[in-house]
């Protein structure tokens, strides 16, 4: 799947995203002091809201590729994000490739090569080493 997405409509969709997460944990805070909600509802919906805000700030360094090609490939709980000029074929050592993987609540997202380098191949993503 090939996906473009210019740096307005990502800038949008993050703020949105943010403001929703910021704004659902604060309708919590305030239910929960008017009336009697489940500490154990309240506390695991808290930390999947600050979990998912985590996530979108440490990934706003990634604006920069907005507008790039992206490749995205899910392979049991591990997800490959590449990322290149649009044209690049998947055979082209011109790919910055990320790897997210899903361990229950917990992400791990690293990078071919440990880094954001426009310098592997898409379909060599499965055997790139990651850090």
């Amino acid at each position: 799947m090939a996906v473009f997405r210019g740096d307005q409509d990502t800038q949008q969709s993050v703020g949105s995203i943010e403001s929703i997460l910021l704004s659902i944990l604060d309708a919590i805070n305030v239910n929960s002091e008017n009336s009697d909600t489940s500490d154990l509802n309240k506390e695991t919906t808290q930390q999947a809201i600050q979990a998912c805000l985590d996530l979108i700030k440490s990934n706003t360094d990634e604006v920069a590729f907005s507008n790039k090609l992206l490749q995205v490939d899910t392979v049991g709980q591990t997800t490959y994000v590449g990322y290149s000029d649009p044209g690049t074929g998947i055979e082209s050592a011109d790919w910055a490739i990320k790897k997210i993987v899903q361990t229950g609540q917990d992400y791990e997202i690293t990078w071919a090569d440990g880094n954001k380098d426009y310098d592997n191949i898409w379909n060599d993503r499965l055997t790139l080493t990651y850090s």
